[in-house]
């Protein structure tokens, strides 16, 4: 399953729903507008109204590693996370025929040929984004997944309920790319965490994202 959030610098998530009790984020996909309207997914093809970027497909052929494959943007005016461009899109057209409609009133026709999107590969990701951890809930440890757009300074701390920093993970210059570290459950002092509910917050460049893990022992 394939949600949006249609607020600013929040991405497009990939959700692996096969059981129902335990959903389970597996990936996540931001466009260059930092702003996503909805999405229609159309085989292993996503297609994304996605503001000021114009329309944007992505391959989730992997739902772990999203890869975007082509765009058109129907706004080169500007490239903000605004309420303008593309809010709409349709690839479902027996003609084969992609329609992109734009908030300003202008509709776009455009043929998508998945033949000539390229051979896959995995490239530096475009925008921050941080994985939901794995397992969760826990016990002994758990494994965070991030990625980073360009080699800049990057902190990933663990909160408590009381948003106390209980743990530093991460602090320090990193390379672009995806990332893993891996909490123990322990405090920066070496002891064991309380059973409870707990906040990893990652920081590149004035950006915060934030998401929940729960210990359980």
């Amino acid at each position: 399953m394939v949600t949006t959030e249609e607020s600013s610098y929040h991405t497009v998530k990939i959700w692996d729903v096969s059981n129902l009790s335990n959903v389970e984020l597996v990936g996540e996909y931001l466009g260059s507008s930092h702003l996503a309207h909805n999405v229609q997914v159309k085989g292993r093809y996503v297609f994304i109204s996605h503001y000021e970027a114009g329309i944007t497909v992505i391959d989730i052929a992997d739902p772990t590693q999203p890869v975007e494959v082509t765009k058109f943007d129907t706004y080169p005016a500007g490239e903000s996370p605004a309420f303008h461009g593309c809010w709409g899109a349709y690839p479902y057209a027996q003609n084969g025929m992609v329609y992109a409609s734009d908030i300003e009133g202008y509709l776009t026709i455009l043929q998508f040929d998945s033949a000539i999107t390229g051979v896959r590969k995995s490239p530096v990701p475009g925008r921050v984004a941080l994985a939901q951890n794995h397992p969760n809930p826990f016990n002994n440890s758990t494994t965070i997944g991030y990625q980073l757009p360009i080699y800049s300074d990057v902190t990933i701390k663990i909160y408590n309920l009381l948003g106390q920093n209980v743990r530093t993970l991460v602090d320090r210059q990193q390379a672009a790319g995806r990332h893993t570290v891996v909490w123990d459950g322990r405090d920066d002092s070496g002891n064991a965490m309380a059973s409870g509910v707990y906040f990893y917050r990652l920081t590149q460049n004035g950006i915060s994202v934030d998401r929940k893990l729960m210990l359980l022992k």
